[in-house]
């Protein structure tokens, strides 16, 4: 007799149902497949551990089953079981050719999800070889994982022209381009940039990648309320990305909501506390609320990221300066001056050093525009003439 759940049934109907079948034909390996992969999908992990032992016990399809353990492990999250389960299956010699792309597959997850991207990145060059020699083309979820390795070792050099000869041939799915997107973003094409996440977002199907770099590149042409809702977008796909947290303090930042932007990028911080421009701009908006020691040691922060960005030193002489810390300011203006002679916050700085700070609130306010306007003062232009007093938005 032959069982079949009901392909539309949601997951705990279909299982119990598949439960029902198995009382009934308990040695039945197709069942057990079933079983396995509803409470996958389902993320029941402990029902597909028990359909797992049972497929075990009968002995049959060894090596689908093996395979099916690494999964339930990746699943789980359990690294290192993971590889070992694959380390032994890898090891039986009696792996089908067919299984070929899916272990390489595996390995490289596995290395990716413990930031073992060369690893990573090794196990896919065979993939990568083998599709540039023949016929064959990888699957979707692997072109996926390989753009993704690519991206976060920013191998640009080798991912354009993979990405742009896939893209061109009309080989990526919306996924693929979501991520190729975001890659092309980061590389300094702008242009294969807009146009992938255009498709991507056209499709219907966008992932957060495309809507990170739609939103990135909507905030490039100053539209902020694009920016706003590309990031909103992001975020009910996943609410753990950083950059898209990101995304949405700076729309804020630039519609002057100078809270919800604070609130935006300190998520994004706690997220990934490791991009120096997003840790420069939370000490802004921590600086306009007027929360000047914590802006202090935002900006103290932002430079441990990255000595060399001149703005996160003229930043933090400008929070100095403000607390009337001024031979600590006088370091970090220095210090911004000798990386970059025409650093905006140091010319901001300079101007609370000569005498001219420190800031009431509404000259905070009055910066604040400035600073969203991307203007400095002109050398030798008094502080009282740049944030003057009659400012009618003050």
């Amino acid at each position: 007799m032959t069982f079949a759940s009901k392909p539309d049934a949601p997951p705990d109907s279909k299982l119990a149902q598949l439960d029902r079948f198995l009382e009934q034909d308990p040695t039945n390996p197709g069942l057990l497949r079933e079983a396995f992969a509803v409470a996958m999908s389902a993320g029941n992990f402990t029902r597909a551990e028990g359909y797992l032992s049972r497929a075990n016990a009968l002995g049959a399809d060894a090596v689908q089953w093996a395979l099916n353990a690494v999964h339930l492990a990746m699943a789980r999250s359990e690294w290192p079981k993971a590889q070992g389960l694959l380390n032994a299956l890898a090891t039986t010699g009696n792996i089908p050719p067919t299984l070929a792309t899916t272990l390489a597959h595996d390995q490289a997850v596995i290395d990716f999800m413990q930031d073992r991207d060369a690893q990573a990145l090794a196990a896919l060059q065979p993939l990568v070889e083998q599709e540039a020699s023949s016929d064959w083309r990888m699957p979707t979820a692997t072109q996926v994982l390989l753009l993704r390795v690519w991206h976060r070792s920013l191998a640009f050099e080798a991912a354009m022209p993979w990405a742009r000869a896939h893209a061109d041939a009309g080989a990526f799915d919306a996924a693929a381009l979501g991520v190729a997107s975001l890659l092309a973003l980061d590389a300094g094409d702008l242009e294969a940039s807009e146009r992938w996440a255009r498709s991507a977002l056209e499709s219907g199907q966008a992932n957060a990648e495309a809507l990170v770099a739609a939103s990135a590149l909507a905030l490039m042409e100053h539209d902020a309320e694009s920016a706003e809702r590309f990031a909103r977008l992001a975020l009910q796909r996943n609410d753990r990305e950083s950059r898209s947290w990101a995304s949405l303090g700076m729309a804020r930042f630039a519609q002057q909501d100078i809270v919800e932007a604070n609130d935006c990028l300190a998520r994004s911080v706690d997220a990934s506390p490791t991009h120096a421009t997003t840790m420069l701009l939370l000490g802004w908006t921590e600086f306009l609320l007027q929360r000047v020691e914590d802006a202090a040691r935002t900006f103290a922060r932002a430079i441990d990221l990255d000595r060399g960005f001149a703005e996160c030193h003229g930043a933090l002489a400008v929070a100095q300066a403000q607390l009337g810390r001024v031979d600590e300011a006088n370091v970090s203006l220095e210090r911004a001056l000798r990386l970059d002679r025409d650093c905006a916050s140091a010319q901001f700085a300079k101007m609370l050093l000569e005498g001219n700070g420190p800031l009431d609130g509404a000259q905070v306010r009055r910066l604040g525009r400035r600073l969203l306007e991307h203007r400095v003062s002109p050398a030798g232009v008094p502080l009282s003439a740049w944030l003057p007093d009659d400012d009618p938005q003050a």
